[in-house]
This record gives C-alpha cells, structure tokens and sequence, in this order.
C-alpha cells in the first residue's frame, strides 16, 4: 500500500512541479505554490534516493529520454523563453515610463552625449560618468545613439547578455572533462538555476548598468584560465576592465582559488597583486583625477554597521545555491572579493539583494559551482549514499523555497495605459521642435526619454517649484500619469508654475504638462 502511495505521490508532485514553475514563471500563480508541491516532490523522493525504493520505470524512461541533445536543447528552449519574457518586461518598463533618470537615464544620456562629441557626460550628474565610475564601454553605444537615440538600444544589450550567459557556462562545465552527459545535465541545472536566482532578477528588474553586460566575459575569462590560454585571458580582462572599476575583483578571485588549489602560488599572488594595484590605481588616481576629487564611493565604507543586514545578505545569496560555494570554499573563493566589496559596506541597497549590486558577485559564484556537481555530488548521489541524497534533498529545497515571483507580474499588475502611448508621441514631438540652445529640464521618469544637448532633471524639494535661475526659453516637462519622484508635491508644484508669470504653459503638448520660461 505504502509504495503504491508513494508511487502516486512523486507522479503527481513531479508533473505538479513542472506545471507550476511554468505557470509561475508565466506570472499566473505565486511562488508559495512552487515552494510547497517542491517541497512534496523532493520528500517523495527521498526514500529512492536513499536506497529504499527502487528507481520507478515510468521515471527511469523519462531520464532516460533525456539525451545529450535534448539537455541542449532545453537549455537553448530555456534561452529563449526567458527572452521572450524579459523582453516583455522591458517592453512594459519602457511603454509605461518605469525607468527613470536614476539609473539608466544616466546612461542613456552618457551614450546620447558621446554620440555628440561630447564624450561620457551625464545630463542626469551634470559632469562626466567617468569621474563616478569607470566605464568607458559605453562608448559602443555612440554609434547606435548616432543612429538613433533611444534607450532601448540599452535594454536590449543588458537583456541579450543576460539571456545569452548559459552558452559560456556550458562551455565552463565541458572544459572539466566529465561525461557527457554528466555535464550536460549539470549545464542545463545550472542555466535554469541561473533565470532563477534572485539576485541576478534583480539586477535585471533595475536596469540599467554596464557591469551587468559583463557576465558572460567574466566566465569566458575563467574558461580562458582553467584551459591556459593567458593571452585570450589577458585580451578579456583587459576587456572587462572598461565595464566598471570593481571588475579589477575578478583578478583577486581567481588569484585566491589558485592560492587556495596549492598550485602556481607564484601566478597566484601575482593576480592578488595585479588586482589591488588595479583597484587603487582606478580609485585613487584615475577616477579622481577625471572628478576632480575623491573617489565617491568610498563614503560607503562601514564594514562594522548592519551585522544584521550583512548576515541576511549572505544568506539570501547563498542559499538560493544551496550554499555551495561555501561548502566547496576552495572553488567558492572566486567570488568571494566581490562578496567583500558589498559586506564594506554600510550603505543599505548594497545589502539588500534588490538592485544590480550582485551582477559582479553572481556570475562568480555560479563558476564555482560545476567542479563540486561533477565530481563530488554526482558519483555519490549515482551510488546512493544516503548522508549526500539528504544534503541534496535539502539543496533542492532550499533552491525551490527561493524561486522568486515571474518578471512579468510587474506588468501584469500595472500595464501600460493609453495616456502613456499619447506622453510618448508628444515627447517625440517636443523633442523635435525644441531649439538645440535651450536648456530642457525634466522630470524623473520622463528623462531618459528625452535626448538633448542642454537636458538636466527638473527637482523641487518644495511646494513653491522654484524656477529661479532658469534662462530664458528653456523648458520644463513634467506630467502626472507618471512617477513624480523628485518633487514633492507636483500638483502644488503645476499649480505654482501655471501662477508664475515668468513661466508660460505649452498646451499643445498635453498630456504632457511643459512650461517655457518668457523671453524678456
């Protein structure tokens, strides 16, 4: 009786399971659902993995069915789907005016201006971007906004990155020269493991950032080093080095699990030792050199406030992996610099797993995972070892208990509206009839779409809206179909500027609210 319960019990949960990731992933049911059938599934099958109940035929010629090429063509299937679905979300982010000047309307503006001659300046900061963070690869997005100035061009970039880092960690598993089929399966694990972790949907729900382009090179880089091939190695981190200054941190990790093997101390020591030159050099000359003071971040520093918040960061970013990397510490110790960078850190979002601070730390921790899978895990879990098959059962748990909601409940929930369709049309408008000497001042969701030599964000910390300063001809847009940070009233704030006589209201432009300061 028992078996025949527990026989229908993994039937059910098994399937239960498939169904319910693809209908949370689609946005129409909670993760709490995924947690509880998973968790059902991983204890009904428990007593298989433990040797207590032979492997059921109906599953044994399902795992059979799965081929190299059909893993391959799962992780690629996987690939697209996930395409498929940010991109909906971006499209849904960019219609309905969830972006903002903060982050990717500093960059967009930082490529726009580039494509002007006016090399790396910030609209948003009112100074050059390479002064806060070294990221001269934004200069290939010049020609693009050259082309055509949108900041779409960015979206798509982060969301072809993204979706495209499972084909150089596939290509990191093969390069440890296990079965085939083995690493097949460890590969497709880990790319739909990589379109579940939290941290890097985060990164992905808080665009835009050049270092979150920078994953599939960072493991293109590891690959390049496990294979020995120091010049391709070199050629890629001097590549990554143009994304953002942190990335210096690579060079570290992969120096101390060099150390860590016992192996080429010398090589070791020498990327300890190449990486914090690097650092300094960026930090402390280089950026502030372009600023014209120190370097800003290191205000952040406070490694001894937030012990709380530090813990429940290092929990929330690890245990979606089961903490493996902290198991296997010696394959772990490649992303632990960048783990040290955040931990610094007094400064909240850096600790709270919910913005792009992660997309350095991610792709790190993800390298050090399929050395431990291949050869540690799956020789023991192949011979039924009941203290591995209970640790496994509790990673897979700990994996499923942290699926987060689907990207695409944001647009459920909140869709672009028609008005949003009609401020697009009149932002396109406004745009090409301002003069190319007046200066445009916006406000915070309403900047990155607005692409201008004179444009810097429209604030007011006050009722009154001040407008004092502001030359003559220049031109305010704002609009209360969307986000009104940054001010802090913005009904008072229309009421004050359509009561300002040195302000004239554009009515042509509605729904779009734009006001023009009077020519004397």
């Amino acid at each position: 009786m028992i078996p025949r319960v527990l026989w229908g019990l993994q039937v059910v949960s098994t399937f239960g399971l498939a169904v319910v990731l693809l209908t949370t992933g689609l946005g129409l049911t909670r993760p709490q659902l995924v947690h509880d059938v998973g968790i059902a599934g991983v204890l009904s099958w428990l007593p298989v993995a433990l040797g207590f109940q032979s492997f059921p035929l109906w599953a044994r010629s399902l795992v059979d069915g799965f081929t190299v090429r059909r893993l391959d063509r799962c992780r690629w299937v996987l690939c697209g789907v996930m395409a498929l679905i940010w991109g909906a979300v971006y499209w849904g982010k960019h219609a309905g005016f969830e972006l903002g000047n903060y982050d990717v309307g500093i960059y967009s503006s930082v490529a726009y201006n580039s494509s002007i001659g006016d090399w790396f300046y910030s609209s948003v900061q009112q100074k050059n971007h390479l002064g806060e963070h070294f990221s001269p690869v934004m200069a290939l997005f010049a020609p693009l906004y050259r082309l055509q100035p949108d900041l779409r061009w960015l979206l798509l970039a982060q969301l072809a990155a993204y979706c495209l880092t499972p084909w150089p960690l596939d290509r990191l598993v093969r390069s440890f020269g296990a079965a085939r089929r083995p690493a097949a399966a460890c590969s497709c694990g880990l790319t739909l493991l990589w379109f579940l972790y939290p941290p890097m949907q985060a990164a992905m729900q808080t665009p835009f950032h050049p270092s979150s382009l920078a994953a599939p090179l960072i493991l293109l880089c590891l690959l390049w080093w496990r294979q020995q091939r120091f010049v391709r190695f070199s050629v890629g981190m001097a590549m990554l080095l143009l994304f953002k200054e942190n990335l210096a941190l690579v060079l570290a990790g992969v120096g101390m699990t060099t150390l860590a093997e016992g192996r080429r101390i010398r090589r070791g020591v020498l990327l300890l030792v190449l990486s914090v030159a690097l650092v300094w050099i960026s930090t402390q000359w280089l950026i502030p050199w372009i600023e014209g003071g120190d370097y800003s971040k290191f205000s952040r520093l406070a490694p001894f406030d937030r012990l709380l918040d530090k813990v429940q960061y290092v929990w929330g970013l690890l245990s979606p992996l089961g903490f493996l990397p902290l198991l296997h510490w010696r394959q772990g110790l490649v992303a632990l610099p960048a783990m040290l960078q955040n931990l610094a850190s007094g400064y909240q979002p850096m600790l709270s797993l919910r913005f792009h601070y992660d997309d350095l730390t991610a792709p790190l921790l993800f390298a050090a995972l399929p050395s431990p899978l291949l050869f540690w895990w799956w020789p023991r879990l192949a011979q039924r070892r009941r203290l591995p098959a209970i640790a496994a059962a509790l990673f897979v748990i700990a994996v499923l208990v942290s699926v987060p909601k689907s990207p695409l409940h944001s647009l459920i929930k909140d869709p672009p509206l028609p008005v949003h369709q009609q401020l697009h049309r009149k932002l396109v408008e406004l745009e090409a009839q301002l003069p190319g000497d007046a200066w445009l001042l916006s406000q915070h969701a309403l900047g990155p779409y607005l692409h201008h030599p004179l444009h810097r964000p429209f604030t007011a910390r006050d009722e009154r809206c001040s407008v004092a300063g502001l030359a003559a001809g220049s031109v305010i847009v704002l609009s209360d179909a969307v986000n009104d940070a940054g001010i802090t009233d913005l009904p008072a704030c229309l009421a004050a500027l359509q009561q300002e006589p040195t302000a004239e209201r554009l009515d042509q432009y509605q729904p779009l609210q734009v006001f023009r300061m009077r020519v004397p």
